[in-house]
């Protein structure tokens, strides 16, 4: 497993429709996916562009004073 933040990140092997995956950037925590079924590819590329232009999670903002 990994702690949130970690940049050192994990694998995923059974990659799937990618929630794995989409959590992980969600929380900001390096991801390598893996799925051997060509099927799930557009699931996963969906989850994976609804992220790039997201705001930070709620562990990367400041709490104000």
């Amino acid at each position: 497993w990994s702690e949130l933040g970690d940049p050192s990140g994990f694998v995923e092997p059974f990659a799937g429709s990618g929630t794995t995956v989409e959590a992980a950037l969600r929380e900001r925590v390096r991801v390598t996916a893996i799925e051997q079924e060509a099927d799930y590819l557009p699931l996963i590329l969906h989850r994976i562009e609804r992220h790039e232009d997201e705001p930070p999670s709620l562990f990367d903002m400041e709490v104000p004073a």
